[in-house]
């Protein structure tokens, strides 16, 4: 994941001192495994839509290559793809069981989803926020219609307040197990990887955002199916 490795690997804010032992080590099984959630769960939510009965081989076959395609991808692109992705994942999802006679073309549904969301990422990353978002809004609801900018604004207030309330609780769990974790592993995956000496709250906030991004990743998921089941529920 692009955000958890540049928290980590990148020099720290208060330039805290770091032990010489640690070294950040990246793995790209990792970021397959932490993205295979998200892609299980969005193919299980075509499969239970349109109750098409579940090729488990195939299944997971396509699930895997998404992930090693999201883990490739994401490390090329900006962390804010995975916000972006899960709304025009449930967005495009709502257009096609709505004018489509669920008729879904899988390829097209994915690689779709992916450019909207490279633009969305782009646009949000480099744009002025205050000057230009009421700008992009009113292009969306102009050219897209209100069915589509009512499923962005359900699908992003869902996937955003859900993952970052759920994840906050994870981090209660998973900060304490990580801190054990890397003080008593000798090999340190990019996820634990810098053991801080100084116990500022600014040397450690590198690390506590790393955490908050590996719980967002594994809450995503719900998010994803949450907001995909009401787009289709409101669009029917």
């Amino acid at each position: 994941m692009c955000l958890t490795s540049f928290f980590l690997c990148a020099p720290t804010l208060t330039n805290a001192p770091i032990p010489k032992t640690s070294s950040c080590i990246h793995i790209d099984v990792i970021d397959v495994i932490l993205n295979l959630p998200i892609c299980l769960s969005i193919y299980l939510s075509i499969y239970f839509t349109l109750a098409i009965p579940v090729n488990l081989s195939q299944f997971i076959y396509l699930s895997i290559y998404l992930s090693i395609y999201l883990s490739i991808y994401l490390t090329l692109t900006i962390s804010l793809i995975y916000l972006s992705l899960s709304i025009y994942l449930s967005i495009y999802l709502s257009i096609y069981l709505s004018y489509a006679n669920y008729l879904i073309n899988l390829s097209q549904f994915i690689y779709l989803s992916i450019y909207l969301s490279i633009y969305l990422s782009i646009y949000l990353s480099y744009a002025n926020y205050l000057n230009n978002f009421s700008r992009f809004f009113h292009i969306v609801i102009f050219h897209f219609g209100f069915i589509l900018s009512f499923s962005f604004f359900l699908s992003f207030f869902l996937s955003f307040f859900l993952s970052f309330f759920l994840s906050f609780t994870l981090i209660l769990i998973i900060l304490p197990l990580s801190f054990f974790i890397s003080r008593h592993t000798h090999t340190y995956i990019c996820v634990f990887t810098r053991v801080y000496k100084s116990h500022s709250i600014l040397s450690l906030l590198p690390y506590f955002l790393s955490i908050y991004d590996l719980a967002a990743v594994f809450v995503q998921p719900v998010g994803v199916c949450l907001s995909i089941y009401l787009s289709i529920y409101l669009s029917i």
